[in-house]
Order: C-alpha cells, then sequence, then structure tokens
C-alpha cells in the first residue's frame, strides 16, 4: 500500500512538474506573443503619426496648389476681360470710322480733336422756316439709315443761327426737326440730346447774305468712343 501511495504521489508530482512546466512555457509564449503585438502597436502607431504628418503635408501642398490655381486663374480671367475690352474698344473705333466715312458720303464732314462734325447746311430747310426741306429728303434718309445702322453711336444735334431776334428759338426748332427725323429710323432718342447754340458760334461775321446762311446750319458732333 505504501509503494502504491508512494507511486501515485510521483506521478501526481510529475503530472504537476509537467502542468508547471507547460505552464511556464505557455507563459513565455504569451509574453512572447504581448511583446510582438506591443511591438506592432508601436510600429502602426509610428506609421500612423507619419500617415498623419504626410497628411497635414498633403493638406498644406494641396491649398498652397489651390491658391496658386485661383490666382492663376483670375490673372487669366483678368486678362481675358482686358482682351475682350481691347477688342470691343477696337470693334467700337472700326465702326466709328466706317459711320465717319458713311456720313462723309451724306453731308460735309469736319473732322476734330475726338471725333467729327457733319453740317447739315440752310439749303436743306425751308428758307427762314425750322421745317426741313422737301429736296433733304433723299441725305435725312440716308443719315437716319446710317445712325440707325450704329445703334450704339452718341452724339449731339446742335441748332445754330444767324444774328435775328428769337435766334435761340429758331435754331432749337431746326435741331429738333433733324432729331426727329433721326428717331423716325429707330435711332433710340437716349443716344442723342438736342441743344440750340442760338447765333452764339457764327462761321463767319460777315453781314453778306452768304454769311448769314453760312451761319444757319445744324451740327451733328460725333464723339469717339
Amino acid at each position: 500500500a505504501a509503494e502504491l501511495t508512494r507511486t501515485s504521489m510521483m506521478e501526481q508530482l510529475d503530472r504537476a512538474l509537467r502542468e508547471g512546466a507547460d505552464a511556464r512555457a505557455e507563459n513565455r509564449s504569451l509574453r512572447n506573443e504581448n511583446d510582438r503585438m506591443r511591438n506592432d502597436m508601436d510600429r502602426l502607431s509610428r506609421e500612423l503619426a507619419q500617415a498623419r504628418a504626410t497628411i497635414t503635408d498633403l493638406q498644406a501642398q494641396t491649398s498652397s496648389a489651390s491658391a496658386r490655381l485661383n490666382e492663376t486663374n483670375s490673372r487669366i480671367e483678368a486678362m481675358e476681360r482686358e482682351a475682350n475690352e481691347k477688342r470691343e474698344a477696337a470693334a467700337r473705333r472700326l465702326r466709328f470710322t466706317e459711320l465717319q466715312a458713311a456720313v462723309g458720303t451724306i453731308l460735309t464732314v469736319k473732322p476734330t480733336a475726338n471725333g467729327f462734325i457733319a453740317v447739315l447746311p440752310d439749303t436743306m430747310f425751308v428758307t427762314n422756316q425750322a421745317t426741313l426741306h422737301l429736296r433733304a429728303k433723299a441725305k435725312m434718309d440716308a443719315l437716319g439709315q446710317a445712325l440707325a445702322a450704329n445703334r450704339d453711336v452718341i452724339f449731339t444735334i446742335e441748332g445754330h443761327s444767324d444774328a435775328r431776334p428769337l435766334a435761340d428759338s429758331f435754331a432749337l426748332g431746326r435741331a429738333q426737326a433733324v432729331a426727329d427725323y433721326i428717331a423716325a429710323f429707330g435711332v433710340s432718342r437716349t443716344n442723342f440730346k438736342v441743344e440750340s447754340r442760338g447765333a452764339a458760334v457764327p462761321l463767319s461775321t460777315k453781314r453778306t447774305v452768304a454769311a448769314k446762311a453760312q451761319n444757319r446750319r445744324v451740327e451733328i458732333i460725333f464723339v469717339q468712343p
């Protein structure tokens, strides 16, 4: 019995020793696994920090690139606007030159520093009246058509008179007659204004009939855009 008891105890001791060894081996394995996982976590933390730094750097680069792109787009838009404005200005000047040439085939034209003046002489009006003469119809029709074809042109219609009573009213009546005739062709009245200079700006100070007739005129003043 004692021998059996001793044998049983030895077996239990051996089993306990084996289990202890197994437990120690498992503990070592767990520690190794913990160390590996800790190293992996440290590595992942470093990689995450690097990734965040990379993202921050990329965001900064993107913001800088966006700012440069916006600046470039702004410059391009400004250049395009300037180019368009120059093209439009050149087109307006060309149309103005063409208008001057067209009006020059109808009326006497006097170039000025910033445009030209078209003169409607006294002979285009009924003598001593503000009414346009019938013989002026062809020229007035051509003038109205030329102005209607240039809807953006701005001008002033000035009436001039010789020295007479009510010279200002007489000159204004003739200027208004020209304005009404032109407006009938569809020329907007916002494109021009009507003024009277009376006898204040004579072309001749002589007292002859021809000099007085020369002073009775209507001038259409065009200013280059």
